[in-house]
C-alpha cells in the first residue's frame, strides 16, 4: 500500500489476462471505467462489451468476485484496506453474458462492434439450444482470432530498432526469426557466433540489415545498427517458409505437449496454419514434435539409466515400499513398484481381490506396461501396483504375483467358448439361425457362471453339453472352479470380469508414450492425486457403509420387507420368497439362495429375518463396505519424489541399456485393442443387406 492512511490508501492490482498481466492503481476513487479503459489500452482487441473483470478475495484464494459497478471496486478497495492486503489479484475473463449485448469482430488491426441483440432477444424457447450453441461459437471464434491476433501482432512489434537489449544470444535468433516469419519474409546470417549476430535480407540488394552484439562481459545482446525497410519489393509467396524449422516448431508446441501429450503432428499442422499463417509439411511437425518432447522428458533410450535412482529414490521416500528392476546382459528387462501407502490401502480395506492387465508402450524401445488394481469398499479402482517388462508372458506375470490364486474374466470364457464351440456347431445350422443359435448357447453358459446355486449350475451344464457336442471338451480346459459363482472356491463379491484392470489401462493411456523413468513417475502422481481426492471424500461420508454399498444394503432390506418370515430355531429361519423358500443361518452368515456368500451382504432373505430380530443389518455386512474401513484405505499418502539430485544426463559408462526389441512382422499398432465390451461396427452388406460380409464379396442370391 502506498499510504498508511486508511482512506487514502492506493494499492497496486495485478490484472492478468491469460499469459499477461498489466499493473493498475485502484483508490477510494477508481470507479469502473477506469479499470476497463486500462484494460482495453493494453489489450487492444478486447472491448468492455466483451469482458468481465474479477478479483480474489484475500486469504480466500479460489473466491473470485466479479465487478459490476463503481460500488464493487469500493467495496473491493475497504476489503483489501480491512485485511491489510499488499495487492489486489484481478482477472480479465470473457463475459458468459455477450450475446445479450455485442459480439465483437475482429478485423485488420481495429475492433469494432456488430449488434446482434435484435435478433437474440427474439429466439423462441424451442431455440435454445441452438441459441447456446451460437453464443459458444462466438465466443471461441474471438478467442481463436484474439490469440492469434495477439501473437502474430507481438511478433511483427518484437523488433523495436537500435539500443533494444535481449537477454541472450538464442533470445535475440529467435526473435529475429518470429519477427521475419510474422511479416512473411526470409533472411541469412553473415555473422552469427557467441559475441555477434548480423542478418540480412536473402534477396541481394535489399538494404534490410540487423545487427547485434554482446554488452561487455555478460550475457545480454542489443542492437547497434538496422535498417528496417526492405527495399526488394514483396515478400514470399508461398504459405510455408524457410525459417520454421522442427527446432522452431519444438518451442512452438512445447507448452502445448506439457498439457497435452497425445498432441498429434496432423494438429500441429492445423493449428500453425491456423494461427501464425505458417504452412507446415506433415514430417516438419513430426520432427519438430519428437526434438520437444527430448527437450522435455530427454532421450528415452539413455533414460533407462535412471531407474537405478529412482528406485532408490522410491525407498527413501516412500518407506516400506518395492521397488525393483531386473537386466539381462546389462539391458533393461522388467520393473515393479509397489508404494508402502498402495500396499497398506489394499490390505487393510480392499476386496482380497487383484485385477492384472497389461497394454503396450507407445515408444520406440517398446515394452508392456503391467498394472495390478483392486476395488475398495465404494466399488471404485484402487491401483496396487505396476510395473514394465520387455513383453508380456507367463514367466513376468508370474514373477510380478506369484503364488497368487488365479480366477477367470467370464467375458473372456464366453469368447473363447463362441470361438472354440459355437462356430463348429453352427456350420451345420441354417444362416438365417446362427446368430440366434449363438447367443443362445452363450446364454447358457452366461447362467451357469453367474448363478449361485449349485444345483441349478448342474442342470445348466447338463443341457449346456447336451445341446453343445464340444462343451465337454471346452468345460474340461475351462475349469469352472475358476469362473463359475456354485463351484468358485471362495468368496468373489460378485465381480465376473476384469473390466477395472482394462479401466487402469485407460486411465493411464496419456502416458504412455513417455520414457520408462518418466512415465511410471506421472502414474504415481496420478495415484497421489487419486488417494488425496478419496481421502477428502472418506471425511465426507455421513452413512456407515460406503455410498454404493448403503445403496445395495438398502433396496436388499426394502425387498425384504415384502416376504413371509418363520422362525425354525435360534438364529435359524425359513423365508418365503414368491415361487421358492429359503434357509437362512444368521450364525453362520448364509442363505441358501447364495447370493449371501458370493456379494459378502446380506441378501433380502437374510434382510428380512435379521430386521425380525431387531438387530442392525450392518453387523452382517463385510468390513470392507464400512466408512471407516474406507477412510483408513486412503489413510496413508504417496510422498513426492524430489528429482533435483537425479542425474541430468546419462553417465560416460552406461550400466542399464535399452531392451532389443524384436520387431513383429505387418505395420506397427498405436492403438489399444479394444475390450470385448466395446461395441465394433458389423459389416453390412450394400447388395443383400446381410451382415458379415461386403458387397465386393457378396455371393447371395437376389430374388
Amino acid at each position: 500500500m502506498a499510504s498508511e492512511d486508511t482512506g487514502s490508501s492506493v494499492f497496486m492490482a495485478i490484472c492478468s489476462y491469460g499469459s499477461e498481466a498489466v499493473i493498475i492503481s485502484i483508490s477510494k476513487d477508481t470507479i469502473l471505467d477506469q479499470i476497463f479503459k486500462e484494460i482495453v489500452e493494453r489489450w487492444r482487441h478486447l472491448s468492455s462489451t466483451m469482458i468481465e473483470v474479477k478479483f480474489y478475495i484475500p486469504n480466500k484464494s479460489k473466491m473470485l468476485v466479479t465487478l459490476m459497478s463503481d460500488k464493487d471496486v469500493r467495496n473491493m478497495h475497504e476489503i483489501h484496506v480491512n485485511l491489510n492486503a499488499k495487492v489486489i489479484e484481478m482477472v480479465v475473463t470473457h463475459s458468459p453474458t455477450l450475446i445479450e449485448g455485442a459480439a465483437v469482430v475482429i478485423e485488420s488491426g481495429s475492433s469494432h462492434c456488430a449488434e446482434i441483440s435484435s435478433r437474440g432477444k427474439n429466439f423462441s424457447k424451442g431455440s435454445s439450444s441452438n441459441f447456446g450453441q451460437v453464443v459458444e461459437k462466438t465466443r471461441a471464434a474471438i478467442e481463436e482470432e484474439a490469440s492469434k491476433k495477439n501473437s502474430l501482432d507481438d511478433w511483427k512489434n518484437s523488433i523495436e530498432g537500435v539500443g533494444q537489449e535481449f537477454m541472450n544470444v538464442e533470445t535475440l535468433r529467435d526473435t529475429i526469426r518470429n519477427y521475419c516469419i510474422a511479416i512473411c519474409r526470409d533472411f541469412v546470417f553473415v555473422k552469427n557466433d557467441r559475441d555477434r549476430v548480423t542478418v540480412e535480407c536473402v534477396y541481394e540488394g535489399c538494404e534490410w540489415r540487423i545487427h547485434a552484439s554482446r554488452l561487455g562481459n555478460g550475457e545480454k545482446f542489443a542492437i547497434k545498427k538496422m535498417h528496417c525497410n526492405h527495399t526488394c519489393g514483396g515478400g514470399l509467396q508461398v504459405r510455408s517458409h524457410p525459417k520454421a524449422s522442427k527446432r522452431w516448431v519444438s518451442k512452438i508446441v512445447k507448452d502445448q505437449l506439457q498439457d497435452m501429450p497425445l498432441y498429434k503432428p496432423s494438429d500441429i499442422v492445423k493449428d500453425i496454419r491456423r494461427q501464425y499463417g505458417v504452412e507446415l509439411p506433415y514430417h516438419q511437425a513430426w520432427r519438430g514434435k519428437e526434438v520437444a518432447m527430448m527437450d522435455l522428458y530427454g532421450n528415452s533410450r539413455l533414460s533407462y539409466e535412471r531407474i537405478r535412482w529412482y528406485c532408490d529414490a522410491i525407498r527413501q521416500t516412500n518407506p516400506g515400499s518395492i521397488a525393483e528392476y531386473e537386466t539381462i546382459d546389462g539391458r533393461f528387462r522388467r520393473l515393479f513398484i509397489c508404494f508402502h501407502a498402495s500396499l497398506m490401502g489394499f490390505i487393510k480395506g480392499c476386496r482380497p481381490l487383484i485385477f492384472m492387465d497389461g497394454t503396450f508402450i507407445k515408444h520406440k524401445d517398446g515394452g508392456v506396461l503391467l498394472g495390478a488394481t483392486s476395488k475398495d469398499g465404494n466399488n471404485d479402482m484402487f491401483p496396487i501396483a505396476y510395473g514394465v517388462v520387455d513383453i508380456e508372458c507367463d514367466e513376468n506375470w508370474e514373477w510380478y504375483f506369484p503364488d497368487s490364486y488365479h480366477s477367470y474374466c467370464i467375458r473372456h470364457v464366453k469368447e473363447n467358448f463362441k470361438n472354440q464351440v459355437c462356430i463348429v456347431i453352427l456350420c451345420i445350422v441354417l444362416v438365417h439361425y446362427r446368430a440366434a443359435e449363438r447367443k443362445r448357447l452363450i446364454d447358457l453358459l452366461n447362467a451357469a457362471a453367474y448363478t449361485p446355486r449349485l444345483t441349478v449350475f448342474r442342470k445348466l451344464i447338463a443341457k449346456l453339453t447336451s445341446e453343445a457336442p464340444g462343451a465337454t471338451t471346452f468345460l474340461l480346459h475351462a475349469k469352472p472352479e475358476h469362473w463359475a459363482n456354485a463351484v468358485f472356491p471362495g468368496p468373489r463379491w460378485g465381480i465376473m470380469t476384469s473390466n477395472v484392470a482394462e479401466s487402469f489401462n485407460s486411465w493411464v493411456l496419456e502416458v504412455r508414450h513417455l520414457p520408462v523413468p518418466q512415465m511410471v513417475d506421472h502414474i504415481r502422481i496420478q495415484i497421489m492425486q487419486m488417494m488425496h481426492q478419496r481421502r477428502n471424500r472418506g471425511y465426507s461420508i455421513q452413512s456407515q457403509l460406503c455410498p454404493d454399498a448403503e445403496k445395495v444394503l438398502q433396496k436388499n432390506a426394502e425387498d425384504g420387507r415384502r416376504l413371509a418370515v418363520f422362525t425354525s430355531n435360534i438364529m435359524i429361519y425359513d423365508v418365503k420368497d414368491t415361487n421358492y423358500s429359503c434357509k437362512v443361518d444368521l450364525h453362520m452368515c448364509s442363505c441358501s439362495c447364495g447370493e449371501w456368500r458370493i456379494f459378502r451382504m446380506p441378501c433380502k432373505h437374510a434382510c428380512a429375518c435379521i430386521e425380525k430380530d431387531g438387530i442392525s443389518l450392518y453387523q452382517f455386512t463385510d468390513n470392507c463396505f464400512q466408512a471407516e474401513l474406507y477412510r483408513v484405505t486412503y489413510a496413508e499418502a504417496i510422498s513426492p519424489i524430489p528429482d533435483m539430485e537425479k542425474p541430468q544426463s546419462a553417465s560416460e559408462e552406461i550400466h542399464i541399456l535399452p531392451p532389443i526389441r524384436k520387431t513383429r512382422p505387418g505395420r506397427p499398432k498405436k492403438k489399444r485393442r479394444p475390450s470385448q465390451v466395446e461395441s465394433v461396427r458389423e459389416m453390412r452388406c450394400g447388395r443383400c443387406g446381410k451382415v458379415g460380409h461386403n458387397r465386393r464379396t457378396c455371393n447371395e442370391v437376389i430374388k
